[in-house]
């Protein structure tokens, strides 16, 4: 771990060293791990830090209509319900 990144070097000695920002490491572990895309992870995290669905559309420049598609399938995926109980699933699973 460099800062935000992290090196990856390649076993063979010949191939090129890979810089991957240490966020997207995380994101990718999130998403396979709770079966959400990379949206939806942003979603819930903006949902978790308070955003109303009007705000969360403002910040991903996508419609109300747009964010309460996602809020539906993270439900589904997640078995979550209500805000509290998505909050709880993103704090169990290190996404908030």
């Amino acid at each position: 771990l460099v800062g935000n990144f992290v090196l990856v070097r390649h076993d063979s000695g010949a191939g090129p060293t890979e810089t991957v920002a240490a966020d997207a490491t995380g994101r990718v572990r999130a998403q396979v791990e709770t079966g959400l895309s990379a949206r939806e992870l942003e979603v819930l995290r903006l949902l978790c830090a308070g955003d109303s669905d009007q705000q969360i559309a403002e910040t991903l420049f996508i419609s109300v209509k747009t964010v309460q598609s996602h809020l539906d399938r993270i439900r589904t995926k997640t078995g979550a319900r209500r805000r509290a109980e998505l909050l709880r699933f993103a704090m169990d699973h290190g996404i908030a």
